[in-house]
């Protein structure tokens, strides 16, 4: 039978009594957990740092967006300023009185036995007339009264066709003292004042109108 010494034991019972010291296992773990955090740290910095770039990025973007959005609300005031004196301009002209129309119809009514010598009219009435006229004349025949009538009559219908509910009534008439000579005679006269007023068109009128511009107008873009 064979016998083993071991003069070593001891030793090895040492160096395997070294390797396990409780505090050499605390620092080692300490370790491990300061490398741990360390990596931890780095990687939490690094994310910081990513969000605060990104913060910086939107608000210089927001920044821009603010300089555009005022610059947009002045253009939008600006073409709003535009847009308003556009709509009075063709308002005007839309709603613009044509008096070339008038004075051609009263050289179509005014008979041969009346002379108009004094003419007045107003465009800008109140807000139930489109015009209101002043007329001053001298109507003469064998019954001057009744030629200014004829007058007064006719330029009520002739007119009424295209302003509803024209009216002409007098202002005054009155015989005359004078004598005006016509082909050669002399006839008596009358003075007389009409005043003619032409009303506004009516709300159905208004409507259509709005109706037509409505129809008229481009679309909307949506």
């Amino acid at each position: 039978m064979a016998l083993h010494i071991d003069l070593y034991h001891e030793l090895r019972a040492e160096n395997r009594a070294r390797k396990r010291d409780p505090l050499k296992l605390a620092m080692l773990g300490l370790l491990l957990v300061a490398l741990g955090l360390i990596g931890y740290y780095g990687v939490r910095l690094k994310q910081v740092s990513t969000v605060r770039s990104k913060g910086v990025e939107m608000e210089n973007e927001w920044k821009m967006m603010g300089e555009k959005q005022e610059k947009a609300k002045a253009r939008e005031i600006e073409l709003n300023a535009l847009l308003k004196t556009s709509d009075l301009l063709v308002d005007r002209i839309e709603k613009r009185f044509y008096w070339a129309p008038v004075l051609g119809q009263f050289l179509k009514t005014v008979p041969r036995e009346v002379q108009i010598v004094k003419f007045e009219g107003d465009a800008t009435a109140d807000g139930s007339k489109k015009c209101a006229i002043t007329l001053q004349g001298v109507s003469t025949g064998t019954e001057p009264r009744t030629a200014a009538e004829i007058l007064r009559t006719n330029l009520a219908g002739d007119f009424g066709q295209r302003f509803a509910k024209a009216t002409a009534t007098f202002k005054a008439l009155e015989d005359s003292n004078d004598t005006v000579v016509v082909d050669g005679h002399k006839r008596a006269a009358a003075l007389f004042t009409i005043n003619l007023d032409l009303p506004k068109p009516g709300a159905a009128a208004a409507a259509a109108a709005a109706a037509r511009t409505a129809a008229n107008a481009p679309p909307k873009k949506r």
